[in-house]
C-alpha cells in the first residue's frame, strides 16, 4: 500500500489531497477527497502540510463538510441558513499548512471557501479561487439608442449566466445540482439590490437599476445578448456601463477564522467571495498578505464579493493587512469593529447580566468569555457608565454553534446571561438603556 503521507525538507509531514480522491483535473467534485485528507492529516497530530497539486479542482457544496454557524453581519436567526457548507475546513488543528500548489479552485452553489473553527498556527496560500456562477449577477450595457421612437439597450450577459425571457422580464438561473438536478438559485431582473460599476472611471456606486424599468419588451439576440426596448423615447447615457445585481440574503461568509489565533492567508487570488467575505471572528492575530481579491474581467464579471472583502469581528491581537488588491466588492474591502449588545435586566446582587443581541444579521455567537474585562456604556451618549467594569466570571447562552433540542432558536440565539465578578454600580439598575463592551480579553484559543 503506497503511504498516503510523507515528509518534506522542513520536517513537516505532506498529505496530498489527491491520494485520497481529489481530481485535479477538473472533470469531478473533490469535495470528499479534500476532506478525507484534511481528515486523514489530523489524525496524525503532527506539523502537516495538506498539499494541491497543480491544476483544476471542482468543489460542489454537497459533498463537503457541514457545521451549524452563527457568523456576524449575515443571517442573524434565520434558521433556513444555519448550516454551512465548508470546502476546506480545518476543525481543532493546529500548526497546519494548506499549499495550494498553484492550483485553481472552483466553488459551486453556496459555501465558505476556507475555514478554520478552534484551530492554531495555520496558512492558506498559493491559490486561486473563482465561482462557476455568482449569484451576483454583473450585465453590461453594450448599445443605446432610440429606434421607432423608442429608447432601448442591448445587454451583454456572462456566459456563466444561465437565463431565460419571460415576457417582459428576465430570469437567471443559477447552474443545477448535480444531487438534486435543481439550480442552486434564481431571480428576477434586477433581483433587489444593485450598484454600477463604470469600466472607463473606474468607479462603482450603489443606485437604483434603471435597466427593467418601464419595459415594453425583451428580445434575446442569442450570443448572450438581450435587447431591451422601453416604453419611452429618453435615449438612455449609460453605454458601457456594468450593472451589479443581486438579493440581499448573506447566507455564508467566504471564509471563517472562528475561535482561532495565528491565522495567515498569504498568496492567493480570490476572483469571487459569495454570501460575505473573510470573516475573522473572536479570533487573533490574524495575517493576510499579498492577496488579490479581483474576478478575472476576461468573464465578463467585475463583481469580487458579496459583501465586504475582509471583516473582523471581536478580534484581538494583531491583524495585519499588506500588499493585498481590493476590486469591486459589493461593500467595504476591510471593516473592522465589535459588537454592542443591550442590557436587558440585572439581579438584586447587581452582578448577573443578562443581555440581548439587537440587529437582526448578527447573533448567536458568545461575546463575551470567561476572564474578559466588560465595561458598560449608555446606549444614547456610548460614554461609559462610572464603575461599570468588571470581569467576566461565567456566561450562559449562544455558543456560536447548535441549537439545543427543544430551545427556541429567536430566544436562544439573541440572548445570554454574564455573571460578574463584582456588583455593578446602583446606577445600571436604575438607568437599563446601557450596553457592555470588551475593554480586554484572555488569550483563546491555547
Amino acid at each position: 500500500m503506497v503511504s498516503r503521507a510523507s515528509v518534506d525538507n522542513s520536517k513537516r509531514t505532506v498529505v496530498d489531497v489527491t491520494d485520497f480522491g481529489a481530481d485535479r483535473t477538473g472533470k469531478s467534485d473533490s469535495a470528499a477527497g479534500i476532506a478525507a485528507a484534511i481528515t486523514h492529516a489530523k489524525r496524525l497530530h503532527r506539523p502537516t502540510t495538506i498539499r494541491f497539486k497543480p491544476g483544476t479542482y471542482q468543489i460542489y457544496p454537497e459533498r463537503t463538510p457541514k457545521r451549524e454557524l452563527y457568523v456576524s453581519n449575515t443571517v442573524g436567526t434565520d434558521q433556513a441558513f444555519k448550516t454551512k457548507n465548508i470546502g476546506i475546513l480545518l476543525e481543532d488543528m493546529h500548526d497546519v499548512v494548506v499549499d495550494g500548489g498553484g492550483a485553481t479552485i472552483l466553488n459551486h452553489g453556496f459555501q465558505t471557501i476556507f475555514a478554520t473553527i478552534r484551530s492554531t498556527d495555520v496558512r492558506f496560500t498559493n491559490f486561486t479561487q473563482d465561482w462557476v456562477t455568482p449569484k451576483t449577477v454583473d450585465i453590461t450595457v453594450a448599445e443605446t439608442g432610440i429606434r421607432n421612437g423608442r429608447a432601448y439597450r442591448v445587454i451583454s450577459v456572462p456566459r456563466t449566466y444561465h437565463y431565460a425571457v419571460e415576457g417582459a422580464s428576465v430570469r437567471w438561473t443559477g447552474e443545477r445540482s448535480p444531487v438534486t438536478g435543481q439550480p442552486y438559485w434564481t431571480g428576477t431582473n434586477s433581483c433587489n439590490y444593485a450598484q454600477v460599476h463604470d469600466p472607463s472611471s473606474n468607479r462603482t456606486w450603489r443606485t437604483s437599476n434603471p435597466v427593467f424599468e418601464n419595459v415594453a419588451k425583451i428580445t434575446d439576440l442569442g450570443g448572450n445578448r438581450l435587447e431591451i426596448v422601453y416604453r419611452s423615447g429618453a435615449a438612455p447615457t449609460d453605454d458601457g456601463y456594468v450593472y451589479a445585481m443581486r438579493e440581499d440574503t448573506r447566507d455564508t461568509p467566504g471564509a471563517l477564522f472562528w475561535e482561532s489565533a495565528r491565522i495567515t492567508v498569504d498568496h492567493l487570488r480570490l476572483g469571487y467571495l459569495h454570501g460575505f467575505g473573510l470573516v475573522g471572528q473572536f479570533s487573533e492575530d490574524i495575517t493576510i498578505d499579498s492577496v488579490v481579491f479581483k474576478t478575472d474581467r476576461r468573464t465578463g464579471r467585475v463583481t469580487s464579493s458579496f459583501a465586504d472583502h475582509i471583516q473582523m469581528s471581536g478580534v484581538k491581537g494583531t491583524v495585519r493587512i499588506t500588499n493585498c488588491v481590493f476590486d469591486n466588492p459589493q461593500d467595504d474591502p476591510i471593516n473592522v469593529h465589535g459588537t454592542y449588545l443591550e442590557a436587558t435586566g440585572l439581579d438584586a446582587e447587581r452582578k448577573r447580566l443578562d443581555l440581548r443581541y439587537m440587529h437582526n444579521e448578527t447573533s448567536g455567537f458568545p461575546q463575551f468569555y470567561p476572564g474578559d474585562v466588560i465595561e458598560l456604556v449608555n446606549r444614547r451618549t456610548m460614554l461609559a457608565v462610572p464603575g461599570a467594569t468588571a470581569t467576566v466570571v461565567s456566561v450562559d447562552g449562544p455558543t456560536g454553534r447548535s441549537v439545543p433540542a427543544g430551545a427556541d432558536p429567536e430566544t436562544y440565539l439573541r440572548n445570554m446571561t454574564v455573571t460578574l465578578d463584582r456588583a455593578l454600580p446602583k446606577s445600571v439598575a436604575d438607568t437599563p438603556a446601557t450596553m457592555p463592551r470588551r475593554t480586554s480579553a484572555t488569550p483563546r484559543p491555547s
